[in-house]
């Protein structure tokens, strides 16, 4: 359990304004429990060995996909749970996608999110993200999107994890 402090550690500068919204491309993996491989220490996560492997790589169109990182405190019950939303678009009606998502609606997973910055982050660190719902859409005109969308929730007892790894250390299954 995090130890309470009564002081904000330094100041917050303004920062430039070179920060695009947006996630670039994200990958699944089966939870583990054990959190073999990872090592997190004030909210960065190193991964090594089996981490690294059985990766599935969704690549997002631009402007399409997000994740959320909402924390929330109840003063009376002591607690604090950060709400992790994944939500991810993709463009086409295909069966192999339907076959994949049906797995996903049966299982726990970890997900890594590149944002357009090219920062990478865990969701789902100790507890896992289940796929709490799906859509798929022919849309109604020419112009409309023609495909599905995923949302991954989860609820962990501390905000999404920041990985030093670089992307193309992650390798797919």
């Amino acid at each position: 359990m995090p130890s309470c402090s009564s002081s904000i550690a330094g100041s917050f500068l303004r920062d430039c304004l070179n920060s695009n919204g947006g996630t670039n491309e994200i990958k699944i993996k089966a939870w583990d429990s054990t959190l073999t491989g990872i090592a997190v220490t004030s909210g960065q996560g190193t991964m090594s060995g089996g981490a690294l492997s059985g990766w599935k790589t969704f690549e997002c169109e631009p402007e399409t996909s997000v994740s959320n990182d909402d924390g929330t405190t109840d003063a009376p019950a002591g607690t604090t749970v950060y709400d992790q939303t994944i939500t991810y678009i993709n463009n086409k009606l295909k069966a192999s996608f339907r076959n994949t998502l049906n797995s996903l609606h049966g299982m726990r997973v970890h997900v890594l999110v590149k944002d357009e910055n090219g920062t990478i982050m865990l969701f789902g660190y100790e507890r896992g993200m289940i796929t709490s719902a799906s859509g798929a859409t022919t849309g109604t005109a020419f112009n409309e999107r023609n495909g599905y969308s995923v949302t991954f929730k989860g609820r962990e007892k501390q905000p999404k994890v920041f990985v030093t790894n670089a992307w193309t250390a992650f390798i797919d299954a």
